[in-house]
């Protein structure tokens, strides 16, 4: 009988100690549990079940999903402030036109690319100019510098090209005017050169130089996106290159026209010079008297 008590009272004793042991585990696999769920890789003790693992990798894969949702969208916030902020800083009203646009090219990149350009063209060009005192350059000078004053520009540089053969006139991005002899003497009145000069000055003061190699950058960069084939050469052309390039010229236009007035020439002698150029077009496309007498080869 003593034998069967003692029995008992062990039996009972290993009964509670198993059972002070389940709970035991029990308590810390719940604690581990809300530890990992604070760590938010293990969110409950079902989601284990997805693969029977602990940590469940399938969590671990989904944590990692919302953390890259959220920095593609951290990025995409930075990105987006980066280029309003770069919209606000380079968007710009154009004198005498008022045209609003957005530089492409930063003002330092423009500076940059017109001191070289200005370098190798008077490299190359130095030599054909015509003495400071020459009649063509001095008349060039003069008409410019009324042009100029009206927007008070005195960085202006003028040359005058010695070749009787080309009809041309251009002002760099570095404020270098050249002029060819040859149109100073077809257009032998004043306020039909500062025509002219009016029209490439106006492409000096609103930076058309930079504005066209802005579309030009642009314009590759689509050709790299989507590859340089014949529609992305044509749609480029189209809806970049060609609608900007007569856009631009019609604003140097009008700016031109503006300070022809304002520096008291004929604006009306903007249409004489056209007229001028279109005939003398016309008559050096007609035939020698000689190629017409022999009639068709």
């Amino acid at each position: 009988m003593a034998v069967l008590v003692r029995w008992g009272a062990a039996v009972v004793r290993q009964a509670a100690h198993v059972r002070n042991l389940t709970q035991t585990s029990s308590r810390k696999v719940s604690e581990a549990l809300q530890a990992a769920s604070k760590k938010k890789c293990m969110p409950s003790a079902e989601a284990c079940k997805n693969c029977g693992k602990f940590p469940c990798s399938k969590l671990k894969m989904k944590e990692f999903g919302t953390k890259t949702s959220v920095s593609y969208k951290k990025g995409l916030l930075w990105l987006g402030a980066a280029g309003l902020t770069y919209v606000l800083a380079n968007t710009e009203v154009i004198p005498l036109s008022g045209r609003v646009r957005l530089r492409l090219v930063p003002d330092f990149v423009d500076k940059a690319m017109a001191k070289k350009y200005d370098a190798q063209m008077l490299g190359a060009l130095t030599a054909k100019f015509l003495p400071e005192d020459s009649p063509e350059h001095q008349r060039v000078v003069a008409i410019g510098s009324r042009l100029a004053a009206v927007c008070a520009l005195d960085n202006l540089v003028y040359h005058v090209i010695d070749d009787d053969s080309e009809r041309n006139a251009f002002v760099s991005a570095g404020g270098q005017v050249v002029v060819y002899s040859g149109l100073v003497k077809v257009l032998d009145d004043d306020d039909m050169l500062a025509a002219v000069l009016g029209h490439e000055i106006g492409h000096y003061i609103a930076h058309h130089v930079a504005e066209r190699v802005g579309f030009d950058w642009l314009s590759m960069a689509l050709k790299n996106v989507f590859s340089d084939s014949t529609p992305v050469r044509y749609v480029s052309a189209l809806f970049l290159t060609l609608p900007k390039s007569r856009l631009m010229e019609t604003e140097a236009d009008y700016m031109g026209l503006l300070l022809m007035a304002a520096a008291c020439f004929d604006i009306n002698a903007a249409h004489a010079v056209w007229s001028k150029f279109h005939s003398m077009a016309d008559v050096a496309a007609l035939p020698s008297p000689a190629a017409a007498a022999a009639g068709p080869a």
